[in-house]
């Protein structure tokens, strides 16, 4: 879609006036996102090129649980604004919600923990999808992505032992708040890019946050320890912190064998990226072998 289209169906919609312009933002890697606005609002109008049922293990793109975890999180300071969703019809589906000015997240630890603990702490919409939240489960997945790849770092012999200890509570979960899905806004920092929300363990958002397989995918350098024990402690106390420590292997492992399975699935159509993944499996593994100690 174009930038005249999109501001053409935006128009027939009542959402952008003629004096609008549109620009698409760079690094979507399954829909085009667009800053719409003029002199009075500025608007995110995300157009979703993926399929909804796309093949991706780990990381759907899911356009209906978007639209349902902004619109449950409005008002909430903690994701952006909810404007309005379009399901897809003879035109791809569309979400649109007002921009949220700022950087992505690049230092702030603390802020980076609260915010991630606070949207744990919203009691879940219902209808969303229920993700792996067992050691056992989470290796499991990790098998699966695993048999799909090739495992040059060895992630068998690092594969976590199996454990059914379930949380004692679901949780709304973002499954992926890298850093640059936070926004540090002048109010407070925010969640952006809500495509694949999930009920399931916070300790995995943790995961997620303190991976250095993710660090290195937004080409920033991994945390250290001291960073980790920043965050644990700004995080709060709580079974999710306690289930983090618990079951980090699990965790950080499964990340690794998704990086492995991207290398390998993007090595022919996109080496550049597929390359970035290698980078961020070595980060990974480095981590995992730390824990195994």
């Amino acid at each position: 879609m174009s930038g005249a289209a999109l501001l053409d169906r935006l128009s027939r919609l009542g959402l952008a006036s003629s004096r609008a312009t549109a620009r698409l933002f760079k690094g979507g890697f399954k829909n085009a996102v667009w800053l719409v606005g003029d002199s009075q609002e500025r608007l995110v109008a995300k157009v979703y090129m993926a399929a909804a049922d796309d093949d991706n293990p780990y990381y759907p793109n899911h356009p209906a649980d978007e639209a349902l975890a902004l619109r449950h999180l409005a008002g909430t300071g903690l994701a952006p604004d909810f404007v309005a969703w379009f399901p897809e019809s003879v035109e791809p589906a569309m979400l649109v919600y007002r921009f949220v000015d700022g950087p992505t997240w690049s230092d702030g630890i603390g802020a980076a923990a609260r915010l991630i603990a606070a949207v744990h702490g919203v009691d879940p919409p219902g209808g969303l999808r229920r993700v792996a939240a067992t050691p056992t489960d989470i290796a499991a997945h990790g098998d699966a992505m695993l048999a799909r790849a090739v495992d040059d770092a060895g992630l068998v012999r690092l594969r976590p032992g199996a454990s059914d200890d379930p949380p004692r509570r679901l949780a709304l979960i973002h499954t992926d708040c890298g850093p640059g899905n936070i926004v540090m806004a002048k109010d407070g920092p925010r969640l952006i890019d809500w495509q694949c929300p999930a009920l399931g363990d916070p300790a995995e958002d943790i995961a997620c946050f303190l991976s250095p397989a993710m660090m290195t995918l937004y080409r920033r350098p991994p945390h250290d320890e001291d960073d980790a024990a920043a965050f644990l402690a700004a995080y709060g106390a709580g079974e999710a912190v306690e289930r983090y420590r618990r079951h980090a292997p699990a965790f950080h492992w499964r990340i690794a064998a998704y990086c492995a399975y991207r290398t390998k699935v993007l090595g022919e159509a996109d080496p550049e990226t597929a390359s970035l993944y290698a980078q961020a499996l070595a980060a990974e593994t480095t981590l995992l072998e730390s824990l195994a100690t």
